[in-house]
């Protein structure tokens, strides 16, 4: 995949590389395309402690990448987060990883299946980074934050009050949550930019599922969804709690590891019957 070029002024060099499994398997003749997985801000490998079994237990070969890795701001200055460097820099990190996955396995194409800012990262491989679906097969987006998310409000009352992520308040507010925090903010200048484009690439299929009762990735219905009218080959928008019994909490984090989670993301994966995901 080429370097994404949009946005270049976000770019800064990162304090590590991405890091990804060593070999670890190989396709199958059922399941041809390796699952990449993408953790989301302040996150880790951990993240997909329960769901990346399920799926290995499939058959699906997996590999995950740990990226965004940044010391410069006090949250990424902790032991085991990543996630907190300039957004289009970890899709770089990104890239490189995916394409050594397709060096270690000899696939055609993987599948993405991410979480949080991963869902962002996935946007922009499929759509900028020349992942579209030569390169990627299936993208699943859990709680994602593909189109930005108003962090409940925080980026309404920043425009409210004149302040921009770029002012000395944006960039003391980077220092410490890290700048792919800011750049997530729907005001951000990466994601000014994103709103004027279609997030999804022709040939790809795109699954989005999302909880009416998120607090990081907000308002949840549209953070997260995918466009239903651009190029995408399938595109499908699920509330994870039309799943669930009803008054059942679900949050941002919680979300991955549900079993409804798990069957909705194999059944993407799987190309499965129907025009509806089913739980």
């Amino acid at each position: 995949m080429a370097a994404v070029t949009a946005a270049a002024a976000l770019v800064v060099p990162l304090a590590a590389p991405a890091a990804a499994d060593p070999p670890r398997c190989t396709p199958s003749t059922e399941h041809p395309y390796p699952v990449v997985l993408l953790h989301g801000t302040f996150s880790n490998r951990d993240v997909w402690k329960s769901l990346r079994p399920k799926l290995d237990s499939a058959g699906y070969c997996t590999y995950v990448v740990e990226y965004g890795h940044d010391e410069s701001s006090t949250m990424g200055n902790q032991p085991g987060v990543y996630g907190t460097a300039p957004v289009t820099a970890s899709v770089e990190q990104v890239a490189m990883q995916v394409r050594k996955v397709f060096e270690l396995t000899g696939a055609a194409k993987v599948s993405l299946v991410t979480h949080s800012q991963g869902g962002l990262i996935a946007r922009l491989l499929t759509t900028r980074a020349g992942g579209g679906a030569e390169k990627v097969d299936t993208v699943v987006s859990l709680a994602g934050t593909q189109n930005g998310t108003t962090a409940l409000g925080v980026s309404e009352a920043a425009d409210a009050l004149g302040i921009s992520v770029d002012s000395p308040a944006g960039e003391a507010a980077a220092k410490v949550a890290g700048q792919a925090a800011v750049d997530q903010l729907t005001n951000s200048p990466l994601m000014q930019v994103l709103h004027q484009e279609a997030n999804t690439a022709k040939g790809v299929r795109y699954l989005s599922v999302y909880t009416d009762d998120d607090t990081v990735a907000t308002p949840a219905a549209q953070a997260g969804a995918w466009d239903t009218d651009g190029p995408a080959k399938a595109v499908w928008n699920v509330n994870v709690r039309e799943c669930l019994r009803p008054n059942t909490p679900v949050g941002h984090s919680a979300i991955v590891d549900l079993p409804a989670t798990e069957h909705l993301t194999l059944w993407a994966l799987g190309h499965g019957e129907g025009t509806r995901p089913h739980c």
